[in-house]
């Protein structure tokens, strides 16, 4: 009754947007780069195999292991023009893989005294290894752009998946006088934003650490 074990398989697809899939250029004053449609994008398709175990205790508390793994058919990414580099646009660059573990846990702080018993602390964490498999031309660039020296690997990191992801909080909640309080902190690792063209590096959206408070 306090243990629940599941299993599941998926195939789902993410369809480009009306922006992704037309021709519409639009231009972003902040970054000073123009978008550029792309009529000819494939929809991508995702097999998603997930087992999670679940161990449930008290007043919600729960402890629980998760693995997963996804395969990308025709991911859809955000790249540059080899020939323009502030100009970005969508394309099919591959095939990826996504494989991830997660931990999740939710316990009331009361075994430590009674006094606590209405402050929780949750704790959600994953560990995600994605890669993608390029296809010849955006491989070749890379070859013919690369360092005296350095050697390019037909595969590299899926655009828009970080690494890591780390949320924790401390929730307390008292209904008798109407009180909810909790601080809340999370990251992410360090993940590829925009896939460059081999002459135009890759670029990464470094990780930032997010510490917030609420009272209500």
């Amino acid at each position: 009754e306090k243990t629940n074990l599941r299993v599941s398989y998926s195939r789902t697809t993410a369809r480009p947007s009306f922006k992704e899939a037309s021709k519409s250029q639009i231009f972003d004053p902040i970054t000073n780069r123009l978008f550029i449609g792309n009529i000819d994008l494939d929809p991508s398709y995702i097999n998603n195999f997930d087992v999670r175990a679940e161990f449930f205790g008290d007043n919600s508390e729960m402890i629980a292991f998760s693995a997963f793994i996804k395969k990308f058919n025709d991911p859809i990414e955000l790249t540059f023009y080899e020939s323009a580099p502030d100009q970005l646009t969508p394309r099919n660059l591959g095939d990826a893989s996504v494989l991830g573990v997660e931990f999740e846990f939710r316990k009331s702080l009361g075994f430590i005294s009674n006094g606590l018993e209405k402050l929780k602390i949750n704790i959600n964490a994953s560990y995600i290894e994605s890669n993608l498999t390029m296809f010849e031309d955006e491989y070749n660039r890379r070859v013919s752009a690369a360092r005296d020296g350095e050697s390019i690997d037909k595969k590299r990191d899926l655009q828009g998946q970080s690494p890591y992801l780390i949320n924790a909080g401390l929730n307390y909640n008292d209904a008798e006088i109407g009180l909810q309080t909790g601080l809340f902190f999370n990251v992410q690792g360090k993940t590829l934003e925009v896939v460059g063209t081999g002459i135009v590096p890759d670029v990464y959206t470094m990780p930032f650490n997010s510490l917030n408070f609420t009272l209500n």
